[in-house]
């Protein structure tokens, strides 16, 4: 029952005076006395503190809000519930919604949040998880030796052998398939075909040349302007269990990034989701890393920040291996990946180093996984 398993629901404002209830145990009128601030002994500053935050919650406010919470004394009640407010509040996106918010927020604040909630206990196992603890020490590979300006972070040696003993798991399982992309043009290869013959045996040869033009274009028009938003909902009509296997590899992501330490600011589950935010892709999990960001600015990345954000992007493989045995999604997070380490990074890291980091991160992502099972269990509920 971790506090992130529900963090992108809304939940319904509470107004103060049930606030006030649920915090206390009992019917106290909110307009006693003991809590004017002029009447104030000390002991019930907590409590207002509590209300000013919700207060600057419903009204919008959440940078306000996130300043009251910092600010708030020690004793003040904030409790999981009130935590599930400033998640929600923060997210940019859920997938019952139609809109976006908060995009001018900046992931300072909302590390901010997250570190603040965290400390004050209220958001259970938020960055409880050391990437590299459980599996292979960090080591460099002398032959493949990081670029020199970035020296603190080193790829790993990982052996293929030791890959597939300590996952379970054979390497080709967390080799994401291409299928959808396969099976798609084969079906529209095969419409174009089927239209032009159908046409020339029911005597409307003429019309077979621009019905084939005609479905071409929609096909493009598709893919450019709605991002495959159609192929997509006619590819998961066919094939119902490829939400399944969606949300349970935006759960690994959503997972293993809360764990680690990494806000999570939201998820698209389809491209219908991605198309009403205005988000590119079909699926996602928005998080953010200050710590990465800042690294990236100074020209430096260190192995702690490579690590969390490698285990991160990984966890969506790694976990729809565990559930399905084989890997469908993925290529666009091992681009990620590759693009960081061999375009980003100036000199690129070569394509043996980038391979051996994947192959760590996917088999720390699996480990991880696998000692949180019933959490990530949970999330897919939550998220189905």
């Amino acid at each position: 029952d971790l506090c992130g398993v529900r963090c992108v629901r809304r939940v319904e404002r509470r107004n103060t005076n049930a606030m006030m209830m649920t915090m206390n145990g009992g019917d106290r009128d909110t307009t006693d006395p003991r809590f004017n601030e002029e009447n104030d002994d000390g002991g019930n500053s907590g409590i207002r503190a509590v209300l000013r935050m919700q207060e600057s919650l419903s009204m919008g406010a959440f940078e306000r809000a996130v300043e009251q919470l910092s600010s708030a004394p020690e004793d003040a009640p904030v409790t999981r519930e009130l935590a599930l407010e400033f998640l929600s509040a923060s997210a940019v996106l859920l997938p019952s919604s139609s809109s976006t918010v908060l995009e001018d927020v900046t992931s300072a604040v909302i590390a901010q949040m997250y570190t603040e909630l965290a400390r004050r206990d209220a958001l259970r196992g938020f960055g409880c998880v050391s990437v590299g603890a459980s599996t292979l020490a960090a080591a460099s590979a002398e032959s493949e030796s990081a670029p020199s300006s970035f020296a603190s972070a080193r790829p790993k040696l990982v052996d293929v052998n030791d890959l597939e003993r300590r996952s379970g798991l054979p390497v080709s399982a967390l080799a994401p398939k291409r299928s959808t992309r396969l099976w798609w043009e084969f079906a529209g290869a095969a419409t174009v075909l089927g239209l032009n013959v159908l046409a020339r045996e029911l005597g409307y040869g003429q019309y077979a040349q621009p019905l084939v033009l005609g479905v071409f274009l929609a096909w493009l028009a598709d893919q450019v302007a709605l991002r495959g938003l159609v192929f997509e909902s006619v590819y998961r009509f066919i094939n119902p269990r490829l939400q399944e296997k969606v949300i349970t590899h935006e759960a690994g992501h959503f997972l293993l990034a809360y764990l680690c330490g990494s806000p999570v600011r939201g998820y698209i589950l389809s491209a219908l989701d991605a198309f009403r935010a205005g988000i590119p892709g079909q699926a996602g999990t928005i998080f953010s890393d200050t710590k990465l960001e800042a690294e990236m600015k100074q020209g430096r990345l260190t192995n702690g920040s490579l690590e969390r954000f490698s285990v991160v992007l990984m966890g969506g493989i790694a976990a729809e291996a565990l559930q399905y045995g084989q890997a469908e999604g993925g290529q666009s997070d091992e681009g990620v990946l590759i693009s960081l380490l061999g375009a980003n990074l100036k000199p690129a890291w070569s394509a043996a180093a980038i391979t051996n980091q994947a192959r760590w991160a996917v088999l720390e992502a699996i480990l991880i996984l696998k000692r949180q099972k019933k959490a990530h269990e949970a999330l897919i509920e939550a998220m189905t």
